[in-house]
């Protein structure tokens, strides 16, 4: 917007200076004519009556002869003026000329004025409807945010109640056991005390004088009260081993519910990446954008210096990230294109070559999914696995797990549905890899997602904004009428 301005300013001092400089080469022309008109005149004039006073008084005293050379010299002098009438009148042809040609300049000039004033209304249409955008932009994150709040926060009360609902039933079982305990103390102490009794009684049987059938039916009788408080005392174990394996009953399904949360999260998109393009490995056919994430298939060919990274035989392209440990996520949007390739791709593969080792899903240094002829394909050292899947994709999501061998796709156009995972082992590092195919009658960009936020997006955001409202306040100025 600022250049435009600027062209505009210059264009419009070119015109002001141009009409006044017409206005000043019209009016000093005319004075110029005028004065050399009126001296040469005047000239003539003063010439003319002399010599007619010179003839006059010469004829008195020569002869036929000087009046003949006389009226010579007349002649002379009307063919002078005759001259300077036309030297006058060209001059004047001239002047109209210029001033023709300067009212055909400001009629092209306000021609450009009209145009230049079209564009700058649509340049204003279009940053009208760019700031409607974001403000829906910014309204849709909003409720988006505010959704999501609400389901974390549902699913942290849900979790909140489960765990007072454990640490109630766990308090129940302490008080259950405590109970027991107590109970316990109090039989044992009943026990204690009806034991003692029994030995008090088998002692004083034992030392009493009565014959020994009195006391074999005494003890007898004792023996049949010692039983019960036997049956008792082995009741207690019992019931502190089934108070504790409810206990442990609890605390699995807790550990059930971990597993399963563990399952769930964290999610790939918590290991999301920004990946850019690296132009230095482009086939001479793929043209990268000036901010690295956007990648489009030309029929053009670059005219480039080659380098050992570029790819050569396929129409390949690996990113600027390299990874050789942890966990990565990585999405791309495919829009509208009928042939594309995206995956991994080992850090040996054959950038040149054998077409087979350098194209991506053929050779056993890529892990792809491929699009061809409408049928989607898992794709590995030239073996392939169709896909059902009947709606095209829009948007895909790549996981990469070094350390466990996997490598997931998944489509994340409205819902985030798995697609298929590789289970492998990498041997050295991993590049994302890319590859646009050349039969289609319109390509459209491959772009990277932008999934990590940028640190300093908010104060580049307020620059951006300061700009588009000067570039608005300045565009906005009412252009001259000619």
């Amino acid at each position: 917007m600022s250049k435009l301005q600027v062209m505009f300013a210059e264009l419009m001092q070119d015109i002001k200076k141009s009409e006044k400089a017409n206005e000043k080469a019209r009016a000093k022309a005319y004075e110029k004519l005028r004065q050399e008109l009126k001296q040469e005149l005047q000239q003539a004039n003063e010439t003319q009556q002399l010599m007619l006073q010179q003839a006059n008084e010469k004829l008195l005293g020569k002869t036929e002869e000087q009046i003949q050379e006389n009226s010579a010299k007349l002649s002379t002098l009307t063919d002078q003026l005759q001259d300077l009438k036309e030297t006058f009148m060209t001059l004047i042809e001239i002047a109209e000329n210029l001033v023709a040609s300067a009212e055909e300049k400001a009629v092209n000039v306000k021609e450009q004025i009209k145009n230049l004033k079209r564009k700058i209304k649509k340049i204003n249409d279009s940053m009208k409807k760019w700031t409607t955008s974001e403000q829906k932009v910014e309204a849709m994150i909003q409720e988006v945010k505010y959704s999501v709040n609400m389901k974390y926060r549902e699913i942290q009360e849900k979790l909140k109640q489960d765990e007072e609902h454990s640490y109630r039933l766990i308090e129940a079982e302490r008080q259950s056991m405590i109970y027991q305990i107590h109970h316990q103390t109090e039989c044992s102490s009943a026990v204690k005390d009806a034991a003692h009794s029994l030995t008090t009684e088998l002692n004083n049987i034992l030392s009493s004088n009565c014959d020994s059938i009195s006391q074999l039916m005494e003890i007898n009788s004792l023996k049949a009260s010692i039983e019960p408080l036997h049956d008792i005392h082995k009741s207690f174990d019992n019931e502190v081993q089934v108070s504790d394996k409810r206990l442990k009953a609890l605390e699995n399904s807790v550990d059930d519910l971990l597993v399963l949360i563990r399952k769930l999260l964290p999610r790939p998109w918590a290991y999301s990446e920004n990946i850019t393009l690296n132009q230095d490995t482009a086939h001479v056919c793929l043209d990268v954008s000036a901010d690295e994430r956007e990648l489009k298939y030309s029929t053009k060919q670059r005219i480039v210096p080659i380098k050992n990274e570029c790819f050569t035989t396929a129409q390949n392209i690996l990113a600027n990230q390299k990874f050789s440990n942890g966990r990565h996520y990585w999405e791309v949007t495919v829009q509208s294109n009928e042939e594309w390739t995206i995956g991994v791709a080992s850090e040996s593969i054959a950038r040149n070559g054998n077409k087979r080792d350098v194209t991506l899903g053929q050779n056993k240094n890529s892990w792809v999914l491929q699009l061809v002829d409408g049928d989607y394909y898992i794709m590995h050292n030239n073996e392939s696995i169709a896909l059902d899947i009947r709606e095209r994709m829009n948007r895909l999501g790549v996981f990469l797990d070094y350390e466990e061998g996997r490598l997931s796709f998944y489509k994340t156009d409205n819902k985030w549905n798995h697609i298929f995972t590789f289970k492998c082992k990498f041997r050295g590092a991993v590049f994302p890899a890319f590859s646009l195919g050349c039969r289609q009658k319109k390509t459209w960009p491959l772009i990277m997602c932008h999934l990590v936020p940028i640190p300093d997006f908010e104060r580049l955001s307020d620059i951006q904004e300061d700009i588009d409202s000067e570039c608005s306040d300045k565009s906005s100025v009412q252009l001259p009428e000619k």
